[in-house]
């Protein structure tokens, strides 16, 4: 294994015939940047909490919870909890549950947060829909499901009277 010397020319270039930095220096710099760069790398935080029903304070299962910042969402499970991984900064959560009033709510992510929603009843009201459709050919004549016609003998060979008159035996056609 051959060791080749660093070449000090190019650093004398790069800091154009300035005094080179020491090696010991070089490393303190690289750690400073380096363990800055791990203090400021946590950027996502987590938004967590229940969402409840307001009249009772029952849970909510199934509520959903949207950023309308990042699209990212969740849904409550069946205790109503939530959790959303958010980056840092401002965030417009909505949550919504079908029969229930939508709440917007803007937020300021610098931490992990716990919120907790309160969602009141609405009423969903829809207007009349009437559904209509033409048959392109008309295939269908009858409702009929099936039919099959016997004569007096082959009626005779399946059934057998008993002397009160009544049908004893009517065997299986399969």
């Amino acid at each position: 294994m051959r060791i080749i010397p660093a070449d000090t020319g190019l650093l004398r270039k790069l800091f154009r015939n300035k005094p080179v930095p020491s090696p010991l220096s070089l490393i303190f710099i690289c750690t400073l940047l380096f363990a800055g760069g791990i203090l400021f790398a946590q950027t996502t935080f987590n938004v967590s909490g229940r969402i409840y029903e307001s009249a009772g304070s029952l849970p909510l299962a199934g509520a959903s919870v949207y950023d309308h910042s990042s699209g990212k969402g969740s849904v409550s499970d069946t205790t109503g909890r939530y959790q959303l991984t958010l980056s840092g900064g401002r965030h417009n959560i909505r949550v919504s549950f079908l029969g229930y009033r939508e709440e917007d709510t803007m937020l300021l992510v610098n931490g992990p947060v716990r919120l907790d929603f309160f969602l009141t009843q609405e009423p969903v009201t829809y207007n009349e829909v009437v559904i209509t459709a033409e048959a392109d050919k008309d295939y269908i004549k009858s409702t009929q499901m099936g039919e099959v016609s016997l004569n007096n003998l082959e009626i005779s060979k399946y059934i057998f009277k008993t002397s009160g008159g009544f049908v004893s035996y009517f065997p299986d056609p399969y």
